[in-house]
């Protein structure tokens, strides 16, 4: 058979090899010789490394690429990276860079330089709950606007408003009509309409979006004409004086967000899955006790030791609803209920039972983190809210 044929039946019965060896046969022939491609080995991020989180081996793959691909600055080597962090966050499969890492040691990026006779300002909020407000303002945004529209998003400082940094996003989508603008930091709101709506799920996500701009002593506005005219967000955090020595102080433990911790009181029969949620907690700066049953759970939260509780639902001794009944309406604590179940029967009855919100496992952490964020301290709890699926909270519905 002629080596063009048998590249021909290479490709039709989709063998790699054989059209392997009808190419090289060709070249051959012709007088040619492959080049052998040069490549260098550099380290690629394997998942997204947020800004400021220390970098380990497993946040990275090393990978050989094209030596004339290579971006300046990739690095090669491992002990280069070990417990550097990131100055911006780099992206799942993006090459780690020099130019992207914080000096080894740095928690923070200093300010290096300030243009002579520049009045310069900083915000200092929680980087894990801040990162959640946009990410649920933006997706949300972009939700509701059509193909062929537009996001747009703008910073200033007000001059009516001194020591205030505005952040807008406006988009050209669907909009929202007037009778709900005063309506739409509320839970369990959805727009009584049969058309396409801004509002839907289960009413929540504007409302805990609300609940983290407030613990970062924020507001947050709606403004819109109307039907199909767009709506703009508007975020407001307070801002401070900065010098070049100032550094954003991080929460205990080294994690960013840490600063306001809970006292949790973790419910989960799986041993495993206890102890990781129990490691990954207190790791975000919360003091975490975590029992396997309903008996257990009941001890500790007679003896004072929390202030929420984070259960599973189907328990060896007891019913994870009945439980958290007892313990809400006797001591007014609130709960976030973890589930392999997520249907709104389900989600329903855990906002009766008195579980602020509702997560379907297996549990995001940073799912988690943002539901612990928003639940109500004790003395702070009214009518549980209704709980969230766990693609609720992520996922930056406008209010759903």
């Amino acid at each position: 058979m002629r080596p063009k044929s048998l590249i021909l039946l290479a490709l039709a019965l989709g063998c790699g090899l054989v059209a392997s060896i009808g190419i090289s046969q060709v070249m051959d022939r012709n007088g040619h010789t492959q080049a052998k491609l040069e490549t260098v080995p550099i380290y690629v991020a394997v998942h997204n490394i947020n800004l400021g989180d220390p970098i380990d081996a497993k946040m990275l793959s090393l990978q050989e690429w094209p030596k004339d691909k290579v971006p300046k600055g990739a690095i090669s080597t491992l002990e280069e990276l070990q417990g550097r962090r990131p100055r911006a966050a780099i992206i799942e499969g993006e090459p780690i860079l020099e130019g992207k890492l914080l000096d080894k040691g740095q928690i923070a990026d200093p300010i290096r330089s300030i243009t002579k006779g520049m009045r310069l300002y900083t915000i200092k909020v929680d980087a894990v709950r801040l990162q959640q407000i946009f990410w649920n303002v933006l997706k949300n945004a972009i939700k509701f606007t059509p193909r062929g529209g537009a996001v747009t998003i703008t910073t200033s400082n007000p001059p009516d408003r001194p020591g205030v940094l505005e952040i807008a996003i406006t988009d050209t989508g669907i909009g929202i009509e007037p009778k709900m603008l005063g309506k739409v930091f509320d839970a369990f709101i959805q727009e009584d309409d049969s058309g396409a709506h801004r509002f839907g799920g289960l009413g929540l996500g504007l409302a805990i979006t609300q609940r983290l701009v407030e613990l970062q002593h924020g507001h947050i506005s709606v403004e819109s004409k109307g039907r199909d005219c767009g709506s703009t967000f508007r975020i407001e955090l307070p801002l401070e004086s900065a010098s070049p020595s100032d550094v954003v102080p991080e929460g205990e433990h080294g994690q960013p967000g840490a600063r306001s911790g809970r006292r949790i009181l973790l419910v989960e029969d799986h041993e495993q899955t206890r102890a990781t949620l129990v490691q990954l907690l207190e790791r975000r700066g919360h003091i975490v006790a975590g029992v396997a049953t309903t008996t257990a759970a009941r001890e500790r939260v007679a003896a004072g030791d929390c202030d929420l509780i984070i259960s599973d639902l189907g328990l060896p001794d007891g019913d994870g609803h009945k439980l958290m009944a007892e313990l809400h309406d006797r001591y007014g604590l609130p709960g976030i209920a973890l589930s392999g179940y997520g249907m709104e029967h389900d989600i329903a009855r855990s906002r009766v039972s008195g579980f602020f919100t509702h997560l379907t496992k297996p549990v995001d952490i940073r799912v988690l983190e943002s539901a612990i964020a928003a639940a109500p301290h004790p003395s702070a709890v009214i009518q549980p809210q209704e709980p969230v699926n766990q693609n609720v909270l992520p996922s930056p519905v406008s209010n759903g």
